[in-house]
C-alpha cells in the first residue's frame, strides 16, 4: 500500500513537472521570455550542477548535464543546425536512449573509465539511431517517424523505471526525456527556459543525494546519528528518548554471517521506522537505534514501544540459501518451501524522559542505562522511565 501511494506521488510529480514546463515553454509570460533570451544563464546552472555532481560522485547526473550542455552548445556554435532534423529529431531520441541506459544501471561514480564507457555507449547509440532514422526517412519520407517510435517504446520504459524504483532521480530522468521527445515531435527545440528547468531538476538530485549522504544511514535507509544530533538541538524542554538494540546480535552475526546480520538490521530499522506517536527513528551505531518523541513523556511514549517490540519478536526472518542464485528456477521453488532456516529477532528497549533544564545528552545516557537494565532483566523487554 505504501509503495502504491509512493508511486502515485511520483507519477503526479512527473505529470505536473512535464505539463507545466512544456506549457510555459510554449506560452511564456514576460519574465520567462527574458529568461529564454539568456542562454548563458542555463549554461551557468549546468556548470554548477557539474561541479556539485563531481564533488559528490554523482556520475549519472554529471553525464546527463554534459549531454545537455552539448545539446545547448550546438546552436550557439553552429546556428545553422537549429531547426534541422538532426537537432529536433535524432538528438531527443539519443537523450531518451541514454537516460534509459543511465536509469537502468547503478551509480558508479565519476571515474575516467566510467565516463569513457558512457561516451562510447552514447556514440554507439548515436550511430545506431542515425542509421535507423536514415532508413526510416528513406522509406517513409518522414523524419519524425523515429520520434514516434521512441514515444511508443522509450517513454513507457521510463515510466516503468519510475514505477519499479520510484526514486527522485528516475522521475527527473523521465521528466527530461519526455519533454525532449514531445518538443521534438512538435518540431520545436527546447528553449533556454526548459533547459534551465532541466538544470534545476538535476541540481535537486545532487542536493538530495548529498543530504542523504550526510543524514541517511546507508545500510538501513533510515536517518543517521548525525541527523539525530541535528534534531536534538531543537527538541525543546519536553521529550522522551528510547534506546534499543538487537539482542545477542554479535552471536547472531558470528553464527549466520555478516550478510544475514545486515538483513536483520534492515528488518528492525524498517519496523522501528513505523513507530507511531510521532516518534523519529535513528540508527545510533552498530545494532543500536534511538527513537525520539518530541513533546511526550516517557509514560506517553511507552504505549508505542511495547507493540513495536512484539511486532519484531513475532516476525520470522527466513534465511536464504547462500547458493540460491546458482539454482535453477525450479530448484528455487522447491528450496523456498523446503528446508529453509528461519530465526526470530528480539530487541530490548530503555526509555528516559527529560527533567527540568536537562540536556539531550543526559537523557540519552539515562535511556542507555535503562537499556542496560532491560538486558539485565532478561532481554526482549521494555524498561520504562525509572
Amino acid at each position: 500500500m505504501q509503495l502504491l501511494e509512493k508511486n502515485r506521488t511520483q507519477f503526479a510529480c512527473l505529470f505536473t513537472l512535464t505539463t507545466t514546463t512544456i506549457y510555459l515553454s510554449i506560452y511564456p509570460f514576460s519574465a520567462l521570455k527574458l529568461l529564454s533570451s539568456l542562454p548563458w544563464l542555463a549554461l551557468f546552472a549546468y556548470v554548477v550542477v557539474l561541479g556539485l555532481s563531481y564533488q559528490y560522485k554523482q556520475g549519472k547526473v554529471l553525464f546527463t548535464a554534459l549531454l545537455i550542455i552539448a545539446y545547448q552548445a550546438v546552436p550557439l556554435g553552429f546556428p545553422q543546425m537549429l531547426g534541422t532534423s538532426f537537432y529536433t529529431s535524432i538528438v531527443p531520441q539519443l537523450m531518451i536512449a541514454i537516460l534509459l541506459y543511465l536509469g537502468f544501471t547503478p551509480e558508479r561514480g565519476v571515474s575516467g573509465n566510467v565516463i569513457n564507457e558512457r561516451v562510447l555507449t552514447s556514440f554507439t547509440a548515436f550511430i545506431g539511431l542515425a542509421v535507423i532514422n536514415m532508413l526510416l526517412t528513406k522509406y517513409t519520407s518522414s523524419h519524425v517517424i523515429g520520434l514516434y517510435l521512441v514515444l511508443a517504446l522509450g517513454i513507457p520504459a521510463l515510466l516503468y523505471l519510475v514505477w519499479t524504483n520510484g526514486t527522485h532521480q528516475d522521475v527527473v530522468f523521465s521528466y527530461i526525456g519526455i519533454c525532449m521527445v514531445i518538443m521534438g515531435i512538435m518540431g520545436v527545440p527546447p528553449n533556454n527556459f526548459m533547459l534551465l528547468c532541466f538544470s534545476l531538476a538535476l541540481l535537486f538530485i545532487v542536493l538530495k543525494e548529498s543530504h542523504n549522504m550526510a543524514y541517511r544511514d546507508q545500510l538501513t535507509g533510515i536517518s543517521s546519528r548525525r541527523a539525530m544530533e541535528v534534531q536534538a538541538s531543537g527538541l525543546g524542554k519536553r521529550f522522551a528518548v528510547v534506546m534499543c538494540d538487537v539482542d545477542h546480535f554479535k552471536k547472531f552475526n558470528d553464527t549466520y554471517g555478516h550478510d544475514t546480520g545486515d538483513d536483520v538490521l534492515r528488518l528492525v530499522a524498517k519496523k522501528l521506522a513505523c513507530v507511531g506517536g510521532g516518534g523519529l527513528t535513528y540508527r545510533y551505531g552498530g545494532e543500536e537505534f534511538c527513537i525520539i518523541f518530541k513533546n511526550k513523556s516517557g509514560q506517553e511514549a511507552f504505549p508505542y514501544i511495547e507493540p513495536l517490540r512484539l511486532t519484531i519478536a513475532n516476525y520470522t526472518l527466513i534465511l536464504r540459501d547462500k547458493d540460491r542464485k546458482q539454482h535453477t528456477k525450479e530448484m528455487r521453488g522447491i528450496s523456498d518451501v523446503q528446508g529453509q532456516q528461519s530465526v526470530c529477532v528480539t530487541m530490548s528497549f530503555g526509555i528516559a524522559e527529560t527533567l527540568s533544564g536537562e540536556k539531550f545528552e543526559d537523557v540519552l545516557k539515562r535511556a542507555d542505562q535503562r537499556l542496560y537494565d532491560a538486558k539485565e532483566a532478561g532481554r526482549n523487554c521494555v524498561m520504562p522511565v525509572a
